[in-house]
This record gives structure tokens, sequence and C-alpha cells, in this order.
């Protein structure tokens, strides 16, 4: 099993050679060692091909989703219950819209509802 112990940027100590021959594609470089065979190996991680993305969001600004907020997050919770999030005591977690989750921040904790509701009127 190969363990990584040394992740290098480009131009520091140990790369200057690899950075020499693979310019701004050279993205970092790892020492990674074979505790078995007895071997260390460097490795270089490279930027092969670049194309135009345009990034997708994974939710529409009106789809419910559930937001991950910890119980001593206080503030947090103050404002996606100001936001118009509710609680949703089986799954820990608060139940509101997307746009709310951008409003906050929190796209990253967002996930979609295990259950939707009948009723998408989550701000009875």
């Amino acid at each position: 099993m190969l363990r990584t112990r040394l992740t290098l940027k480009p131009g520091r100590p140990g790369t200057k050679d690899l950075l020499a021959e693979y310019g701004d594609r050279l993205l970092c470089v790892r020492y990674r060692y074979d505790e078995e065979r007895h071997l260390r190996y460097k490795t270089a991680e490279l930027i092969i091909e670049k194309t135009p993305w345009t990034p997708t969001h994974p939710f529409a600004p009106t789809d419910l989703v559930d937001l991950r907020i910890r119980p001593q997050e206080h503030a947090l919770r103050a404002a996606a219950h100001l936001l118009g999030a509710r609680p949703a005591p089986t799954t820990h977690t608060w139940r509101t819209t997307y746009a709310v989750a951008r409003i906050l921040h929190l796209t990253a904790r967002a996930t979609r509802p295990a259950s939707t509701p009948r009723c998408s009127n989550i701000y009875r």
C-alpha cells in the first residue's frame, strides 16, 4: 500500500526539475512510500486538458432542500428560522428552499429531502 507523506506545490524544493519540464501544467508533486517494498515514488499531478465549463446548480431556487445545521450553531439556526426554514425532527435537519440555502451560504450542506411533503408550501 502506498502512503503519501508529502505533497508539494510547484516551486518548492523537490519540484523545480518538474516545474522546468511541465511549467504551468504542474499542479503538485507527491512523495509516496511503499512500506512493503521499501521504495519511494515521486509523482506529479499535471493538467492535461483545459476546456470551458459552465457550472450547473444541483437545485432550482424553489426546490426544497434539507440543511444540516448543528445544534450549537444558534445564530445560524435563528437566521434560517427568520428566512422561513423549519426543523425536520426525524432527520435533524432544517427544511427550506435552495434559495435560502444560497442566502445563508450553506449550499454545501444542502441535500434532497428524504421525503417531500404533500404540500410544498413550507411557509404556513
